[in-house]
């Protein structure tokens, strides 16, 4: 085992000692009284209820400052960046060990998101798991690369519980990662990479309020040494080479709060109800606000 596999594999263990994995098998949601019927998302701002829901990544796993251990998931970064924090509520839901039993965890954390009554479900990496690793759509040991095909439809017919505005991100190349972080067998082949992104690409097609996030573009030009632009931001080649951390597939705090900055760029480009106003997206207002006392 290399040294940091190894030093990361004792991180994992902590963390996993200290986060509940969700069960198998989740309790369905008691229907809710007639005088207390959730209200429909589309009658809400869309950012008055935020539900971020995915893997290890916006789980913030090992992501956090030298001088700040508190991690920097998902909803901490994208929550930096309300302009009127007071006026949404951000959930999380998400795990590191969802790469144990994507068929079964994936659901879960779908059950436990919906039950917020969520106006905005965010998930960058909810389908990761749904295209790597080595279990299968019944969580049985992955045999031939077409069963991740299966799996992946289990993944999208999770995310279509959602009606509302949805931001999903595509599935980035993380072949890097391969004897850090990942076995061989959990990475699908660059044509399985191909057609599920095109998969994806054509199941948003058909629902105009989901958003795609370009995760494997943006990897792809980070890897080339490459600056990124999307939306009204833009970083240098070397902001970039700081976004991914040594284990090559996290994000680093500063990676973590690009991707959220990313994500406000996309709302307020594609989803009617949100404005630019709505975010301040100063990254050195973001991480004063994350370092700043609980």
């Amino acid at each position: 085992m290399r040294p940091l596999f190894a030093q990361i594999a004792i991180a994992l263990l902590l963390v996993t000692a200290c986060t509940p994995t969700p069960p198998a098998h989740a309790e369905p949601a008691q229907p809710t009284p007639p005088e207390q019927e959730a209200t429909p998302a589309h009658q809400d701002r869309p950012l008055a209820r935020v539900a971020v829901v995915g893997a290890s990544a916006s789980a913030g796993f090992l992501c956090m400052w030298p001088d700040d251990p508190r991690p920097v998931s998902f909803d901490r970064a994208f929550g930096a960046m309300l302009a009127d924090p007071g006026a949404s509520r951000v959930t999380l839901h998400a795990t590191p060990m969802f790469f144990t039993r994507s068929h079964a965890i994936g659901p879960a954390l779908l059950d436990r998101a919906l039950r917020e009554n969520p106006t905005l479900l965010i998930a960058l990496d909810y389908l990761f798991w749904f295209a790597y690793g080595d279990v299968d759509a019944r969580g049985g040991f992955l045999a031939d690369e077409h069963e991740r095909d299966e799996l992946f439809e289990l993944g999208l017919a999770q995310l279509a519980r959602f009606d509302g505005p949805l931001v999903v991100g595509d599935i980035p190349d993380m072949s890097p990662a391969i004897g850090l972080m990942l076995a061989r067998r959990q990475v699908p082949e660059p044509a399985t990479l191909a057609r599920l992104n095109a998969r994806l690409r054509a199941w948003a097609a058909a629902r105009p309020e989901v958003v795609i996030v370009p995760l494997h573009d943006m990897v792809e030009q980070i890897r080339r040494g490459r600056g990124l632009r999307i939306g009204a931001h833009s970083w240098t080649a070397e902001q970039t080479a700081t976004f991914v951390l040594p284990d090559r597939l996290h994000p680093s705090p500063d990676g973590q709060i690009a991707s959220a900055t990313i994500v406000c760029d996309l709302l307020t480009a594609h989803v009617d109800g949100i404005e630019a106003s709505d975010f301040d997206t100063r990254a050195d207002n973001a991480e004063r606000r994350l370092k700043a006392p609980d």
